[in-house]
């Protein structure tokens, strides 16, 4: 009898360090998932404010071209009628 006690209390012990040892590897991928989360955050303001910036600057270009096409439409059509 006292031999499957001494065994029921080496799988009770077993099984709780199993348990300790699952419940870290889980709080240690948490932690890595937290951080990779945040970096993945950052990156994307990173971006966001880049593309923010190019677009403000295609807009631009996008502006000075209609101003360049305008004006060159004004020489055609006065050399056009200059004939």
């Amino acid at each position: 009898m006292k031999i499957i006690v001494v065994i029921l209390l080496i799988c009770l012990f077993a099984g709780v360090a199993i348990a300790a040892d699952y419940y870290q590897n889980l709080n240690y991928s948490r932690d890595i998932l937290l951080k990779q989360r945040d970096y993945l955050i950052e990156t994307r303001s990173k971006i966001n404010e880049q593309i923010n910036l190019l677009s403000n600057k295609l807009d631009k270009i996008n502006q000075y071209l209609d101003d360049n096409n305008r004006s060159l439409n004004e020489i055609e059509y006065a050399l056009n009628n200059a004939r």
